[in-house]
């Protein structure tokens, strides 16, 4: 979320916008490394006053010096990003502005369900008088996610607009990848990124439905790898199921990979594969479509619930089950290379419906009829 939100905020400012980006200062290393906004985007960090709690639920009080800083910026609006956070409570005391709020995937049924439910519950209770009647919009990242907020929030007024990836890429590159595209040989390259969350991600579905990849076109023409940090043990119970699967020599964990690195990652790979129980709007699954890589999602996955990305002709929605799955990669396995061309001759549309710049123009309209909206009285 957080290399999301920087990218939009870059975006804005490309278009114009004057933005910042306002944030505690890290106590831990992050997952996926530090996140520094470019040139152009200002950088507000604070400290807490005084902390409360544990975990995910930990209330940091802000001091005097937010409400200076946020007033010495002098925003118009107003954008929280994620939910569940308590510091987002204190926004409306200290922002007298009008306020969107995105909550990137808090509001889906599982996730209001799984892990913490008594204290999402008694969060939102709170939430509904304090935060969220102060909200102009809320933003959706897709259609399936806007009918979640409905149902939390049914008198939300939501407007729905994807995120881009996390880097761009020129129409030269793309006509050099359809070149290799069709003469591409030897062996299949299954993909994923993501945390290593077992049950969330669905990567036990992944794993078994791979070993079944792995004696249809032998061991030695079969690989899956892993991208992402640890996550709760996750690493070892893969390996130990890989093991008793017999695959565990074709399944690498290669860890965390960030800017070029996961670019060429993502490209040296044949298929990327994203069979989540349940999941909002993962970056790199847009990342891998703007590359034009083939995919095969869960339809349990928010960003397959844009018509957009359902109609590309090399990316297929399948259920979360392993006989879903295991078709899907023997099938996306024995058409590599039709789909790899198929990939590279239909990316376009995706890479204009993901673009960071029609992403923003399409926020800062949104943000101009609220501030409207505002000084209109309505």
């Amino acid at each position: 979320m957080a290399n999301s939100v920087r990218r939009l905020a870059e975006a804005q400012a490309r278009a114009g916008a004057y933005v910042g980006i306002a944030t505690a200062e890290s106590e831990a290393p992050t997952l996926y490394g530090p996140v520094t906004p470019s040139q152009g985007v200002e950088l507000l960090t604070w400290r807490p006053r005084w902390k409360v709690g544990t975990g995910q639920f930990r209330v940091r009080v802000p001091d005097a010096d937010v409400a200076w800083t946020i007033t010495r910026f002098a925003p118009d609006i107003v954008h929280v990003h994620g939910e569940y956070n308590a510091e987002n409570l204190f926004v409306p005391v200290i922002c007298k502005v009008p306020l969107v709020l995105s909550f990137h995937g808090a509001t889906h049924p599982v996730v209001l369900r799984k892990g913490k439910r008594l204290a999402k519950r008694a969060y939102i209770r709170v939430a509904k008088r304090l935060l969220y009647d102060r909200v102009s919009r809320f933003h959706a990242l897709s259609p399936s996610e806007r009918e979640d907020i409905e149902h939390l929030v049914p008198q939300a007024r939501i407007y729905t607009i994807p995120q881009g990836p996390n880097f761009e890429l020129s129409d030269d590159h793309f006509k050099m990848k359809e070149l290799d595209a069709a003469t591409k040989e030897g062996e299949i390259t299954f993909i994923f990124i993501g945390r290593l969350d077992v049950y969330t991600k669905g990567l036990d579905l992944l794993v078994r439905a791979f070993s079944v990849v792995c004696k249809t076109f032998s061991p030695s023409r079969s690989r899956l790898v892993l991208v992402g940090p640890d996550w709760k043990g996750g690493a070892e119970r893969i390996r130990s199921l890989a093991t008793r699967l017999g695959c565990v020599e074709q399944v690498d964990l290669v860890g965390v990979r960030t800017g070029v690195d996961l670019r060429d990652t993502i490209e040296q790979a044949d298929v990327y594969v994203h069979v989540s129980r349940h999941e909002g709007f993962p970056l790199a699954l847009t990342e891998a479509l703007v590359l034009g890589k083939p995919a095969i999602v869960s339809g349990a996955v928010g960003t397959t619930s844009w018509p957009e990305v359902r109609a590309a002709p090399y990316v297929r929605v399948v259920e979360p089950e392993i006989r879903s799955v295991t078709a899907a990669l023997v099938e996306f396995g024995r058409r590599r290379s039709e789909l790899a061309e198929v990939a590279c001759r239909h990316c376009r549309v995706l890479r204009e419906f993901f673009c960071w710049d029609r992403v923003a123009k399409e926020h800062l309209a949104e943000y101009e009829r609220i501030r409207e909206e505002s000084r209109s009285g309505e």
